[in-house]
């Protein structure tokens, strides 16, 4: 079965890679390591003030395969729940469970007082569709 993608699917695929193959240019070439900027980095996020990172941590993706799975998961389930829901129930949703996913991961920071490495990627929002597709 072919998937069709909806409107807010589209944008959101088109973020993370327009976010991955930025972030791929300017480490390789400018040395910037902006996944260390984008990523959801407890301590930074609450000793800095890098409030900009439980919405960034979403967007930002480690290698092409963790990219590619990401995304073929938010393309077969996202379209199928947006077509349902409408485009606004589903972003909706779909940021609620990126920030909810956030603040559960700084919580956890603040009870186990350990390091813990930066979080990338959009784990969150996929298994909250994936719960919500379920």
């Amino acid at each position: 079965m072919p998937i069709r993608l909806t409107q807010s699917v589209k944008f959101l695929l088109g973020l993370c890679f327009a976010t991955f193959i930025l972030q791929q240019t300017a480490d390789q070439f400018f040395g910037a390591h902006l996944a260390g900027v984008l990523a959801l980095s407890p301590s930074r996020f609450l000793l800095q003030h890098a409030f900009w990172q439980p919405l960034t941590y979403s967007f930002v993706h480690s290698d092409v395969v963790h990219l590619f799975f990401n995304l073929l998961m938010l393309a077969s389930i996202g379209s199928e729940l947006e077509a349902i829901w409408g485009k606004a129930r589903f972003l909706r949703y779909y940021f609620f469970c990126t920030f909810a996913t956030a603040a559960v991961f700084i919580l956890a920071y603040g009870f186990s007082r350990g390091a813990f490495p930066a979080m990338a990627g959009s784990p969150g929002p996929i298994y909250g569709l994936l719960l919500a597709y379920g």
